[in-house]
């Protein structure tokens, strides 16, 4: 905390105010409350600090409520106008597609309240990140076509992605991963206990036709044409040979690119980048940078060892560290530094020097020098009072250090100062400076962003393994899915977004929310056989070709994968009207739109991966499927049945197509 006092009532106002802030703090919850009742002409408060800074955050982020109503309403809209359309073309609009609506609209909002709930009953605190999490649970949509391994493909990949992110060693994003990874459990839970018992209670609703009645109508005869006419189309283009080489070279830029971004992102943690726009943090914290540590950046090194004054052995190696940190570049020398025992050596010896290592000194002489000094060294030094002597137990001194403007000065010094100092095991030295927690945060994010990326990628791959069975669609998957991870974090670095535990966060989120629109195409297309209603019986009917197998992939989830697109894009839309001053997302001195950082790493995120994901499932995966050739893509490497002649088709209905097999 910093204060201006302009006259002696100001510095009356300071230690009354100064007494109070905590207590002021708590009750008020916010940084512009407290500094607003206490508002002075006489005296300017300036205050700053990791509590401080969590609180105004969290303040900050519960202004994202309105916003999660609005993406709430959003999602309504699409839910409702998808299931109503759906109901319509194929003809079967009830009254109970309104309650599949409410039943697909409650799980993720009764998994989101149940979450918070959670985390009250074991007494674990909400961080400012947790509020961003309904927009996630909101947004992520299922393909609902096969639905049982749809949606645990999608629900588990998810709660692995964040539970994963767990085992980070960031308590901020630990809490974050474990809030969000319990409320994707309960999406899931409430799936299969309300939503399928939802289907079911509603096709009692269902109208039931008698065998003479009228088939589809024109239009949707019509309809249907053209819209697997389109497919159609589509998957001739993306399985023509030329066709296929641009959409190679497209894919190696893409991966240049990103590549590109990825191994020039920067790690940063910058308290600028968290606090809101309008935040009165923003004004010390420039203090701080720019004058405080920039000027007079303070290291404190702790000699945790019983300091022996007559051993020569000892006081060398205490000169040696001295000189060597005091001799760093920005470093302000000697005469700024705070060292107890260089003034009692000099004051005793009677000498000037800055590293006396000749010098022998009286021990006896220490209370006398505590004593009368005015530097108050006594308070930096712990002191064992025998009867006959008085000897040190440990003690800190300090050292200072100007020109430190930038992170990479303070990572580049941290570094300097440990390395020195673990040449000294004789002292038992600690390195203490207030931002060392975050250097070390720096230093080790990218490592530990590496380690749990390809963790969750494996976990993905594992997952993949136990539902899909086929190496050759499970290796395409995950290669797909890394495609994907590797482009949103490419292109964010290239937005000038930097690494830190929100960015984690969200290519841990990526990576889950990939193998939504990977997976599912993966599992599709490893089938033989594809499901044909024919007079009321379900039929399978084999694919005998890879332009068959591409085809009926495309059509079984192009628009479930769409609807899943637009159900993520509309939830988390509402996040970029949370905005105050600055005029782009995409700028290149990239100052975004958003009013909360995290919202727009998120924001971000998300739309990137719905984009790589539409274009890998819709173009790159079908154009790389139709290519490969049968004996790798076939069904050679797995113990499973083929689809028989059509003999018992037959029998059901003698206008089904030949090789295919009738469902009891």
């Amino acid at each position: 905390m910093s204060a201006t006092n302009k006259s002696r009532l100001g510095q009356d106002r300071a230690v009354a105010l100064t007494s109070k802030l905590p207590a002021s703090f708590i009750a008020s919850g916010s940084v512009t409350k407290c500094t607003n009742r206490h508002r002075s002409r006489k005296s300017t408060f300036q205050v700053f600090g990791n509590h401080i800074l969590d609180m105004e955050v969290n303040a900050d982020n519960r202004k994202l409520a309105p916003y999660f109503g609005a993406g709430f309403g959003s999602m309504i809209a699409l839910v409702a106008f998808c299931v109503l359309s759906s109901a319509c073309y194929s003809n079967t609009l009830d009254a109970g597609k309104i309650l599949i609506g409410v039943g697909a609209i409650l799980c993720p909002l009764l998994a989101i309240t149940c979450t918070y709930g959670i985390l009250s009953l074991i007494g674990s605190r909400v961080n400012s990140l947790l509020f961003v999490m309904p927009f996630l649970i909101m947004g992520i949509g299922i393909v609902y076509q096969e639905c049982g391994p749809s949606i645990t493909i999608s629900s588990l990949t998810n709660v692995l992605a964040f539970a994963v992110g767990y085992l980070t060693p960031t308590p901020e994003v630990q809490l974050f991963c474990f809030g969000t990874a319990i409320a994707m459990a309960l999406t899931y839970l409430f799936q299969l206990i309300l939503f399928g018992p939802t289907l079911a209670i509603a096709t009692e609703a269902e109208q039931r036709k008698s065998n003479d009645e009228e088939g589809p109508s024109k239009w949707r005869i019509q309809a249907d044409r053209i819209s697997r006419f389109v497919f159609r189309v589509h998957c001739n283009i993306v399985s023509r040979e030329y066709i296929a080489v641009f959409i190679l070279i497209a894919t190696l830029f893409y991966w240049y690119y990103s590549f590109n971004g990825i191994f020039s992102m920067k790690t940063s943690l910058d308290s600028v980048k968290i606090l809101p726009k309008d935040s009165l943090l923003h004004k010390p914290n420039s203090l701080l940078t720019n004058y405080v540590w920039k000027e007079n950046l303070i290291l404190t090194v702790f000699v945790n060892t019983h300091f022996n004054m007559t051993d020569r052995y000892l006081t060398t190696q205490f000169w040696d560290v001295l000189k060597e940190l005091e001799t760093l570049p920005h470093c302000k020398g000697p005469t700024s530094s705070y060292v107890w025992f260089r003034n009692f050596v000099n004051e005793y010896a009677k000498s000037e020097q800055d590293y006396p290592y000749e010098e022998v000194v009286d021990p006896s002489r220490l209370d006398t020098f505590f004593k009368n000094d005015r530097y108050h060294f006594d308070t930096s030094v712990k002191l064992k009072r025998l009867e006959n002597e008085t000897t040190i137990e440990s003690f800190f001194i300090t050292v200072a250090y100007t020109n430190v403007s930038t992170w990479d000065i303070r990572i580049e010094l941290m570094t300097q100062w440990r390395d020195i100092t673990a040449k000294y095991p004789d002292l038992n030295m600690t390195v203490f400076e207030p931002g060392g927690m975050f250097v070390d945060q720096m230093l080790s994010l990218r490592r530990v962003t590496i380690q749990t990326a390809l963790l969750t990628l494996f976990s993905m791959t594992v997952v993949c393994a136990v539902f899909i069975g086929r190496p050759c669609s499970v290796a395409t998957a995950s290669a797909s899915i890394a495609s994907i991870s590797i482009g949103v974090v490419g292109i964010m670095s290239k937005l000038s977004f930097e690494l830190d535990p929100v960015v984690m966060i969200a290519l841990l989120m990526t990576i889950g929310m990939s193998v939504d629109y990977i997976a599912h195409v993966a599992y599709h297309f490893q089938r033989d056989s594809r499901n044909e209603l024919k007079n009321g019986i379900s039929i399978q009917v084999a694919l005998k070709s890879m332009a068959e197998k591409v085809e009926h992939t495309v059509l079984a989830v192009a628009w479930p994968m769409v609807q899943a697109a637009l159900s993520t894009i509309f939830c988390v839309l509402p996040l970029t009207f949370v905005s105050v001053q600055h005029t782009s997302t995409f700028c290149s001195s990239h100052r975004n739109v958003f009013q909360t950082y995290s919202s727009s790493v998120f924001f971000t995120a998300i739309f990137l991966v719905v984009l790589f994901g539409l274009t890998h499932g819709l173009i790159i995966l079908p154009a790389f499927l139709s290519r490969l050739p049968e004996w790798l893509s076939g069904n050679k490497c797995c113990n499973m049945k083929r689809i028989s002649g059509g003999a018992e088709a037959s029998s059901a209905d003698t206008d089904s197509v030949d090789d295919s097999t009738t469902i009891e």
